[in-house]
């Protein structure tokens, strides 16, 4: 959890102390959320999985309806490739 947060921490326009304050609660609350045991984390980490394929589903369909530049063809189009 601490990489995935760290690009964020870092974009802050924060002093060092602030910044410090924020990473340092980050691991008490990812700490505390692994003391209080693995079923939490999992039940985090499956709602996480769902979310971000629903989110992609979403996506992908509003990319294929909405504002189309190319046919849909072209997801198999070999451009003059051979096959194999």
């Amino acid at each position: 959890m601490a990489y995935g947060i760290a690009s964020f921490i870092a974009s802050l326009d924060a002093t060092f102390t602030v910044g410090q304050i924020i990473v340092i609660g980050f691991v008490v609350l990812c700490a505390i959320t692994n003391l209080i045991g693995v079923r939490l984390p999992a039940a985090m980490a499956t709602i996480g999985a769902i979310a971000e394929v629903a989110g992609m589903l979403v996506l992908t369909l509003v990319l294929l309806v909405m504002d189309r530049h190319q046919p849909v063809g072209v997801l198999v189009h070999s451009g003059g490739l051979p096959p194999g």
